[in-house]
């Protein structure tokens, strides 16, 4: 099913770019996720970084509100040492956690209150895979979210964009770069 949405998304952002490319644009971003995963027999709060490209388009439906659905990739490129400590010292466990992949799709309610600047409110659904090293485990997490983020018109058509993102027990932080076509 969620293959399914996947494709269906991405089938209807593509033909939406054919109407206009006036209003498609491509993102890049660091994220920097905190998450809390089930780690062998413990819950496990870990923080992970990713870099992340986006594909979106921009749907006008008043001077200064508009719809914006995307959709994203992203891969780790930074990862957390979690380490237990016995009582006595002793190290009981050392994991070092990275994240595999992330996948995201998003519809967001834009509001520009200059002609410079704007802020976004946005649902998402994203699928993120961790990788544990000392195991070899495999651990998975999805879900629906939301996020809150500003934009402001760096130069013309580059936008610098900053968000705050929660799902579940991830939240996230994104500073990004967002170019119009």
């Amino acid at each position: 099913m969620k293959k399914h949405i996947h494709c269906f998304a991405l089938a209807a952002l593509y033909s939406a770019s054919f109407y206009s490319m006036a209003d498609t644009f491509g993102s890049i971003s660091y994220q920097r996720i905190s998450d809390e995963q089930q780690i062998g027999s413990q819950v496990r709060d870990f923080d992970v970084q990713a870099a992340v490209i986006s594909l979106g388009y921009e749907l006008s439906f008043s001077p200064d509100f508009k719809f914006v659905p995307k959709i994203s990739y992203g891969e780790g490129i930074g990862d957390d040492d979690l380490s237990d400590v016995r009582f006595g010292g002793d190290l009981l466990t050392s994991d070092n956690v990275s994240l595999d992949r992330l996948y995201g799709i998003s519809a967001s309610l834009q509001y520009g209150f200059s002609s410079k600047a704007y802020a976004f409110l946005s649902a998402q659904y994203s699928d993120s895979s961790y990788e544990v090293e000392s195991t070899g485990q495999d651990i998975s997490g999805s879900g629906a979210g939301a996020a809150l983020g500003v934009g402001i018109n760096a130069i013309e058509d580059l936008d610098v964009v900053l968000a705050a993102q929660t799902s579940g027990d991830r939240s996230s932080f994104e500073l990004g770069l967002r170019y119009h076509f």
